[in-house]
This record gives C-alpha cells, sequence and structure tokens, in this order.
C-alpha cells in the first residue's frame, strides 16, 4: 500500500471508479471524493460504494464554507451521521480557510474525532496573478496565514499547493500540521489545469505529507502503471532520508 498517496476521484464518475477498480483503489492511502459525487447519490452512498470498491480511508474534499459557525458545525455533523440517515463518516473532510478561526473551531468540536478536519488553504490552480487579484499577498504569505490560524483552532491537517508546502513546515507555529499537497506531477505528464506543478520528489522534499494526485492516474490507460511510478518516488525519497 502506498499510504503517502491519496487518490482524488473528484471530478469522476461511477463509471470511473469501476474502471479504476479494487486493485487501484487498495494500494492507495486514501481515496478522495467531491461533492460532485457525493451529490448524484443518496446520504451516505458515496461513501459506501467508494468503500466497497476497497478504499482504505475516504477524504471528503467537501470544502464547507460558511460564514456563521453554527451552521458550519451542523454540516460537519450531517458528514458524521447525525441525520435521519445513519451512516459511517468519511475519514476526513475539509473545510475552507474562510470559515475563519471561529468556524474552524466550530467544525473541530463538532467532528468530535468521527472525521478529521483538514482546512483548505490554497489551490495549485492558482497562480501568482490569482493570489494578487484575491488576496492581494503571494501565496506564500496566504497559506503560512491560515496555517497558524487553522494550528491554532486546533487543526491537525491542512491542503495547499505541494509547492507552498515549505511555508508550512519552515514555521515553528505551524510545522507540527500534516500536509496534503496538490499540483503533484511526474515528469512528461499533463498539468491538467495546474498552473503550479512539482514532480512527486520536491513535494516530498518540500515536506508534503500526503500527495495528492488524480488526472495522471485516473485518466490513465494503464492507471496501475502510474501508481507504481508514484510509488517508487514514495520508496526513493524515504530511502534517501
Amino acid at each position: 500500500m502506498i499510504e503517502k498517496l491519496v487518490l482524488a476521484i473528484d471530478q469522476t464518475e461511477v463509471t470511473d471508479i469501476l474502471r479504476l477498480g479494487r486493485n487501484v483503489l487498495s494500494r492507495v492511502g486514501c481515496v478522495k471524493i467531491s461533492s460532485h459525487l457525493v451529490q448524484r447519490m443518496p446520504p451516505g452512498r458515496a461513501f459506501e460504494f467508494v468503500r466497497n470498491h476497497r478504499a482504505r480511508s475516504i477524504f471528503y474534499d467537501a470544502r464547507f464554507v460558511d460564514d456563521r459557525p453554527e451552521n458550519l458545525a451542523a454540516d460537519i455533523r450531517v458528514v458524521c451521521g447525525d441525520s435521519k440517515v445513519p451512516l459511517r463518516p468519511p475519514e476526513f473532510v475539509s473545510v475552507h480557510h474562510a470559515v475563519g478561526r471561529k468556524g474552524l473551531v466550530a467544525a473541530v468540536t463538532a467532528a468530535e474525532g468521527r472525521t478529521e478536519v483538514v482546512v483548505f488553504l490554497g489551490s495549485s490552480n492558482w497562480g501568482p496573478d490569482d493570489y494578487e487579484l484575491m488576496h492581494d499577498a503571494r501565496a506564500e504569505d496566504v497559506v503560512r496565514k491560515w496555517a497558524r490560524i487553522a494550528a491554532d483552532a486546533g487543526v491537525k491537517s491542512v491542503m495547499c499547493a505541494a509547492a507552498d508546502a515549505w511555508v508550512i513546515k519552515d514555521d515553528p507555529e505551524c510545522r507540527h500540521l500534516l500536509v496534503y499537497g496538490t499540483g503533484v506531477r511526474d515528469e512528461g505528464e499533463l498539468s491538467g489545469g495546474h498552473k503550479r506543478i512539482i514532480s512527486p520528489e520536491l513535494a516530498l522534499r518540500n515536506g508534503v505529507d500526503y500527495l495528492v494526485v488524480g488526472t495522471p492516474i485516473v485518466g490513465a490507460q494503464h492507471p496501475a502503471a502510474v501508481l507504481d511510478r508514484y510509488a517508487n518516488a514514495v520508496r526513493t525519497h524515504r530511502r534517501r532520508r
């Protein structure tokens, strides 16, 4: 099993999951799904469906955002099964940093250890111009600011561009956070819309704890072979440490 690899199947169809099959899903540490899949099935069915195909753990990349902490807490409780439809919650669920410190505290409290809250800090789909337009700041400054706030709120994990992971690991206030890094591509692979991409080797050196990879594997003719390449990158990094 490639524990450090999170397979992102965010925008895929049910047929894609069937095509990947148990031989692929069971080899990664975690499978990341988004609302695209969750909203197409009855409550909890998407989590059950992916688990039935041997996913070891599930990361629901919901990126919940609400300006009222009580509403955000309600969203987390529903994901955890506090509704009329009992369900086994995903092991991880994402919340957008825009909810602020109070929102993050509310999310962590509502999760009550039943799922782990992962804070979305920034995207590898955003380039320097995007950060300048949205935040009037550099990507590293935005990531540093919100990683510190997340840590102060009691969050344990964050997600950002792998290219920015070093910012978190170099900061004594938040270096303990686990980092899920996006925008990871092996040599020759298409960017898939990501504006800031780095190799799996560099991502791991940057301090990424979990590589988040989707299109290169999901869209490959032979996904298991691509998975092997990423597994080799992880093993090589471990040997060099």
